[in-house]
């Protein structure tokens, strides 16, 4: 085979490798839209919950003490930490990112729950770490919170749960439990039916549950967010390597014209 078909050859793949690097950047184009309306339509959920916490923590409510009181549970004297990566890789340094924060951000007793397949394949350094798959679609994050959440309240309580993952600031520690300490806006003064007890337990559970599912999305949509801007990239070295080989083939193609019109003035000339 000649090196110009060789050349036609790789130019074939070139193309081909072209058009999986668009579709894969059009649909990652697609779910950023999609994960953008699921925060937004999700956010007054949350503020609402943190307003709620806000005003029982002014009340003298939604402490640990509270909390415990309500169910009689025990807390595990030890800080459960959740490590949140991604399911699907060709998204940057999404997970190096989490690797290179993993051992500085946590805590040197506890366990840890990590999340993505892509991001467990990198540190999980013993087989006792709970592991779940992480959200690849803006579809599978309330399933993939409830799975977490749900193993979280079939063991003993931690005293302390956080959540390491990716927001648009980079690389934060959310803490999930205990509460965090929030200020209340101005507002009317409570009406509680329950017991307090009782009601800061359920909102300690809907604050966990909302909380995570907007660091979910969040980092669904940074992650989608660097796997565009990787295909981007991808798209433009594979569009110089197409041009430097289509000027390849027209050179080698330049040369054969000129061999085969040597040859004809050869054969004339005898």
């Amino acid at each position: 085979m000649s090196q110009r078909n060789e050349n036609l050859e790789r130019l074939a793949l070139y193309e081909e490798l072209n058009d999986v690097v668009s579709a894969m950047k059009n649909l990652a184009q697609v779910e950023l839209h999609r994960v953008k309306r699921a925060m937004v339509n999700q956010q007054p959920a949350l503020l609402t919950v943190e307003e709620a916490v806000a005003s029982l923590q002014a009340s003298g409510g939604a402490s640990s003490e509270a909390v415990q009181a309500a169910s009689g549970d025990t807390l595990a004297s030890f800080c459960v930490t959740l490590v949140l990566g991604s399911e699907r890789g060709f998204c940057g340094g999404f997970n190096e990112q989490i690797v290179r924060s993993f051992e500085s951000y946590l805590p040197e007793h506890g366990s840890r729950i990590i999340i993505g397949s892509r991001l467990a394949s990198k540190i999980m350094e013993s087989s006792d770490w709970p592991f779940f798959s992480a959200p690849s679609t803006t579809d599978e994050v309330l399933p993939c919170v409830q799975a977490v959440t749900d193993y979280i309240l079939a063991n003993p309580l931690p005293e302390s749960l956080q959540l390491l993952h990716h927001t648009s600031q980079g690389i934060t520690m959310t803490a999930l439990r205990p509460l965090p300490k929030m200020l209340r806006r101005t507002g009317p003064p409570l009406s509680i039916q329950l017991p307090m007890a009782e009601l800061c337990r359920e909102l300690e559970w809907q604050y966990l549950n909302q909380t995570l599912l907007q660091a979910f999305f969040t980092s669904l949509w940074m992650e989608n967010r660097l796997r565009l801007q990787q295909m981007e990239g991808a798209r433009e070295h594979i569009e110089d390597l197409t041009r430097e080989l289509r000027l390849r083939i027209n050179t080698l193609r330049q040369q054969e014209i000129v061999e085969e019109i040597e040859v004809m003035l050869t054969k004339a000339a005898y």
